[in-house]
């Protein structure tokens, strides 16, 4: 396992040696405030970053990574599409589309963004009124990322940009590239990126580096996350902080941003941002709702708006056996047997919804602890790229039923509480990125106690 994690760490090392290398060339393009075009493309993309403080350069787990680390798109476990709308100040509206799918060995990603900013009155150099003209910005991008090993993924993307004022259009191109380092036995991931970087020395986008660090899934439900951005063109820097709380189908989130200038904005709630969200999963298909708010001081506050559709390797929410009634006892830490071939019966095998496919390799050794009323199941990661696992539970007389209501990430799952002097059968799985399952691993009987 130790491999996994010293290759990850070296090729991030390398990313955070090249990737500096090239900002400090495009920074050598005299860039200033003035000169830098295309400052639509900094608009945030979907929700869910926005109202975590847009500190998601380490999170990047979702289709939206194609905004804020392209390496994300790697560790995406489905197909996803996301749908985002935004109220922009002084009704400046903003459009944005993308979808995440498997492709060339990792994910491909694409994005349509339209920023429409209205019609505005034209004035001669008297001040007289020559009618009105319109103003709109449209990007094209067109991104990938590869899971180099389950610790480290890798991505890069290529943008195509165009300028609409009066009539008259101006294209330009920008790229970024970005990694991801990933530690699930300590639930950390970090992130690396370079964003909007010009591919020609005429080309002055607003290009910035992002460093990211995110402790994920503290608990099952708790994501912090914090961000430090560098723009070439400024002397200032940004950092950004975030959370998210998942409860069920519900997630709060919240978030700050913190800048060195003086961006004169006012009092007020600047700098602060926080929305919610909600989530339903049903046969290999799911739909996410999100909101964020987001107030900038005397210039108004901004509603963001996104729907992501989920589609393969998801299921219902994980059924949660009743509690019991009986009189709590001391729980021991160990469990009563560990069988190496399906002590479930074939009949209920037949009935289940249980995985058929042969593609992934499944964990060799699945092992269970007693905690209280739940059980800690533990597996070695399988090494193979972009895999998650499915959990499997089935009791005496009943049917074998997944616990988890998306493909877990980590190498361990803790159950719901369950029946005490009640005997139970777990198995483990691999699910690959089209939601496509492996056998399964050997059974583990415990017996709570």
């Amino acid at each position: 396992m130790q491999k996994f994690h010293l290759s990850g760490a070296l090729l991030l090392a390398s990313f955070a040696f090249i990737l500096p290398t090239t900002a400090s060339q495009a920074g050598q393009q005299d860039f200033d405030a003035s000169k830098s075009a295309n400052s639509f493309v900094e608009i945030g993309a979907g929700a869910r970053a926005v109202a975590m403080g847009e500190a998601f350069t380490a999170v990047a787990d979702d289709v939206s990574a194609l905004h804020w680390n392209p390496a994300g798109l790697g560790i995406v476990p489905n197909v996803q599409v996301l749908f985002t709308h935004n109220q922009w100040i002084q009704d400046v509206t903003f459009e944005n589309a993308m979808t995440v799918f498997p492709g060339l060995g990792g994910n491909l990603g694409l994005a349509a963004t339209y920023v429409d900013y209205g019609v505005m009155d034209k004035l001669s150099e008297s001040g007289q009124p020559l009618g009105g003209f319109s103003a709109s910005d449209l990007g094209l991008t067109l991104g990938y990322g590869l899971p180099v090993s389950p610790y480290f993924s890798m991505g890069a993307a290529v943008k195509s940009l165009t300028n609409s004022l009066d009539g008259q259009k101006k294209s330009s191109w920008a790229y970024d590239a970005g990694a991801l380092l990933i530690w699930p036995e300590a639930n950390l991931q970090i992130g690396l990126s370079v964003l909007n970087l010009g591919l020609s020395a005429d080309d002055h986008q607003p290009s910035q580096v992002k460093f990211g660090m995110a402790l994920m899934h503290l608990g099952d439900w708790l994501t912090l996350a914090a961000d430090a951005n560098k723009h070439f063109d400024q002397d200032a820097f940004q950092v950004n902080g975030g959370a998210e709380c998942r409860l069920g189908f519900l997630a709060l989130r919240a978030g700050y941003q913190y800048s060195s200038a003086d961006l004169g904005l006012g009092g007020g709630l600047s700098g602060v941002t926080f929305g919610g969200g909600l989530r339903q999963y049903f046969d290999h298909f799911g739909v996410n709702l999100d909101y964020a708010f987001v107030p900038y001081g005397d210039l108004g506050a901004t509603h963001r708006f996104a729907v992501t559709l989920e589609m393969g390797g998801q299921t219902t929410s994980p059924a949660q056996p009743p509690e019991s009634t009986e009189t709590a006892q001391p729980a021991p830490e160990k469990v009563e047997a560990v069988s190496e071939t399906p002590v479930y019966s074939q009949a209920a095998e037949e009935k289940a919804d249980a995985p058929i496919h042969n593609l992934p390799t499944p964990p060799k050794k699945i092992r269970a602890k007693q905690v209280g009323t739940q059980v800690l199941l533990s597996w070695k990661a399988v090494p193979l790229p972009h895999v998650w696992y499915n959990v499997y539970q089935q009791s005496e007389g009943n049917l074998l039923i997944k616990l988890n209501s998306q493909p877990v990430k980590k190498t361990s799952f803790r159950t719901g509480k369950l029946h005490r002097k009640k005997t139970y059968y777990f198995v483990v799985n691999t699910v690959d990125n089209l939601g496509l399952e492996s056998t399964t691993s050997n059974t583990v009987k415990v017996r709570l106690k």
